[in-house]
């Protein structure tokens, strides 16, 4: 890290996008609680409507920087529901753990007082 801290920054490219070019899904109403939420740092929703994977440690080496979802395509190794991103720089510290949400009506705070 030292070895780049006198280096100048000699162009930067500034990526842009109208907010008409920015798709995003419309969120449904209520959705169940993600189990773990408050002991987890970092999460990637996968194309698979309702699922998701969470991990405890956040890291950006290159290969949890292309993780993309199950399998080995889109950069990892599945172990039932615990999915290995194989060259970690962190060695195993940031596993993703697959689960799945539901929504229902009567999911939250709300459906309690029901």
């Amino acid at each position: 890290m030292s070895v780049n801290m006198d280096m100048k920054i000699n162009q930067v490219v500034v990526m842009y996008l109208d907010i008409e070019e920015i798709l995003r899904p419309v969120s449904p109403p209520v959705v169940s609680v993600c189990k773990g939420i408050l002991t987890a740092y970092s999460f990637l929703f996968f194309g698979t409507p309702t699922h998701y994977a969470v991990r405890k440690y956040s890291c950006w080496c290159r290969a949890c920087s292309r993780v993309r979802g199950r399998g080995p395509g889109n950069g990892t190794v599945s172990q039932g529901t615990c999915l290995d991103v194989p060259n970690c720089a962190r060695n195993n510290l940031t596993v993703w753990r697959e689960d799945h949400f539901t929504v229902t009506k009567a999911a939250g705070r709300r459906g309690l007082l029901r």
